[in-house]
C-alpha cells in the first residue's frame, strides 16, 4: 500500500516516469558511422524537461529550434529540452572507434516542487555504438544569408507593446478535499470570461512572471517568439506587496522591482525564432511575441469558427466558476497560450487569446 498526500487528481508534479523512450523505443542503440549527423529533437515528454549531454563530454552542434535554422552552428556542452521544444543538432560522430559507445543522458535536476512531490529521476537516454567510416562531412560555417540559403534572422524587432502575465498555483477551492492543487495563469480559469486580446502585426514585450515551485514551458498558438532573457525575482516579496485576489479575478502586475540580480541572455538553442519557451521558477521570462498580420495568414484570425451541427461549444462560465458553460447557439474564435506540461495545461493552465485584425 503506498500513501500520500496528494488526492487523485491533482499531483500537478505532472507525468514523469522512470523509462525513456525515443521513437517509441526504450533506452534504444543505434550504430553510428564515423561522419556528422543531423538530429532533431522534439521533447514529447508530458512533463519532464532534459538536459542533454554526452558521456565523453563531447559537444553538440546547434543549427536550429522551434521555428528554424539560427545564423550559424553553436557549440553547445550541452542543450535543455523543455516539453513541447524542438531542437535542431549536428552530431560529429567522427572521433568514434569501431564498437567504442557514447551514451546520450540526461542530467537536469528536479525542480523544487518535483522534488518534494519526489518524482524519479531519469538519466540514461540512449546508447551509440561506432559502426565503421562514413561519407565526408565537414561543419557548415553559416546556415543562412548565403547561395541557397534563407535570409538571415532580422534583429530581434521593438515591441509595440508589454504585457505582464503571471504563473501561479493555487488550492482549488471548489473540490472538498485536502491538497488539491492546480496550476493558473493570470490567476484565472481557462473559462473564465476575461480573455485576452491581441492586435494582428504587431510585437509584443511579455513578461512571463513565474511564481510557482515548478518551471514551466509556456507555448504561445500563431505567434513567433524571441527570448530576450531571464532574471530572479524574490517572490514573497512580490506577493507582500502586491496580494493576489480571489481566484477569478486577473493578477499580473509587474515584478521588475522585485529582481534578485541582471537580466541573463538566451543560450545559443533560444536564439532563432521559438514558440515554446522554458520559465524557470521565480523568474521574469522575457520574450518577444510577433503576430501576424492579416495580410501573412491570409484570413481574419478573429473571424467566427461555426460549431457543426452535433457539437457541443464550450463557453465561459462565471469568473470564480471552475464547472464548463455550454454555448448557445455556440460559436468559437481566436487562439491559446498554455503551458505545454499537459497535466498544467489540463487544470487549469490555459488561457485564450483573441488576435484582432
Amino acid at each position: 500500500m503506498v500513501a500520500t498526500y496528494i488526492p487523485q487528481g491533482y499531483n500537478q508534479s505532472g507525468q514523469l516516469g522512470d523509462v525513456c523512450c525515443v521513437n517509441g523505443v526504450a533506452w534504444p542503440r543505434l550504430e553510428v558511422r564515423r561522419t556528422l549527423y543531423r538530429f532533431r529533437l522534439l521533447n514529447g515528454s508530458n512533463s519532464r524537461p532534459y538536459i542533454f549531454e554526452f558521456s565523453n563530454a563531447q559537444p553538440f552542434f546547434v543549427i536550429g529550434g522551434d521555428l528554424g535554422l539560427l545564423d550559424a552552428p553553436a557549440t553547445a556542452p550541452w542543450v535543455r529540452v523543455s516539453p513541447g521544444e524542438r531542437v535542431d543538432l549536428l552530431v560529429d560522430f567522427r572521433g568514434i572507434r569501431d564498437g567504442e559507445t557514447v551514451d546520450l543522458v540526461n542530467t537536469a535536476l528536479n525542480d523544487l516542487g518535483n522534488t518534494v512531490f519526489m518524482a524519479p529521476e531519469l538519466r540514461s537516454v540512449m546508447r551509440f555504438t561506432g559502426a565503421g567510416d562514413g561519407p565526408a562531412a565537414e561543419l557548415p560555417p553559416v546556415l543562412r544569408d548565403g547561395p541557397g540559403h534563407p535570409d538571415p534572422l532580422e534583429p530581434p524587432p521593438r515591441p509595440d507593446s508589454v504585457r505582464t502575465v503571471t504563473l501561479m498555483g493555487l488550492n482549488d477551492t471548489s473540490r472538498p478535499v485536502p491538497f488539491s492543487t492546480m496550476m493558473s495563469l493570470n490567476n484565472l480559469a481557462f473559462l473564465s470570461s476575461d480573455i485576452d486580446l491581441a492586435r494582428a502585426g504587431t510585437v509584443e514585450q511579455w513578461d512571463i512572471v513565474n511564481t510557482t515551485p515548478f518551471d514551466h514551458p509556456i507555448h504561445l498558438h500563431l505567434a513567433r517568439l524571441r527570448v530576450i532573457g531571464r532574471q530572479p525575482i524574490l517572490t514573497s516579496a512580490y506577493f507582500a506587496a502586491n496580494h493576489p485576489p480571489r481566484f477569478g479575478i486577473r493578477w499580473a502586475p509587474s515584478a521588475d522591482a522585485f529582481a534578485l540580480g541582471p537580466e541573463q541572455g538566451p543560450p545559443p538553442w533560444e536564439a532563432g525564432w521559438k514558440d515554446t519557451v522554458e520559465c524557470p521558477t521565480d523568474t521574469i521570462t522575457r520574450v518577444l511575441v510577433r503576430w501576424p498580420a492579416v495580410a501573412e495568414l491570409g484570413f481574419d484570425p478573429d473571424a467566427v469558427i461555426p460549431v457543426p451541427p452535433g457539437a457541443v461549444a464550450v463557453s465561459p462560465g462565471s469568473d470564480d466558476e471552475m464547472t464548463d458553460g455550454m454555448a448557445e447557439p455556440g460559436e468559437i474564435r481566436g487562439y491559446v497560450w498554455h503551458c505545454h506540461n499537459l497535466d498544467h495545461a489540463d487544470h487549469d493552465m490555459m488561457q485564450r487569446i483573441r488576435v484582432q485584425p
